[in-house]
């Protein structure tokens, strides 16, 4: 509270290991009047109770980026991979002769 933080617009709670710690800055906040607030989730059930306490957006930055990586892995083309959705990936690839041009 001495910081101000109820006259930020959006806040991201980025709390490493402690679960419990994460859930309550995140409701702190919310009760505060914090307008967005974004947080960091260890696992699909900490993201679920962070939704349902009002985190306006989850992210799982590990899961994430292990999956990029994978793609990576994958293929020697790709260069780049963001899935957007269950349906929608984004995928930057080098251009071989075929393409290029």
């Amino acid at each position: 509270r001495s910081l101000g933080i109820r006259n930020f617009e959006h806040v991201v709670v980025a709390i490493g290991e402690n679960i419990q710690a994460s859930i309550l800055t995140t409701l702190i906040l919310k009760e505060i009047g914090v307008k967005k607030i974004t947080v960091k989730a260890q696992n699909d059930y900490h993201a679920k109770v962070l939704r349902k306490i009002g985190a306006d957006q989850v992210v799982h930055p590990e899961r994430d980026m292990g999956k990029r990586i994978a793609n990576n892995l994958v293929s020697n083309n790709i260069l780049d991979y963001l899935e957007l959705s269950d349906e929608y990936s984004i995928a930057e690839i080098r251009a071989n002769e075929k393409l290029a041009g």
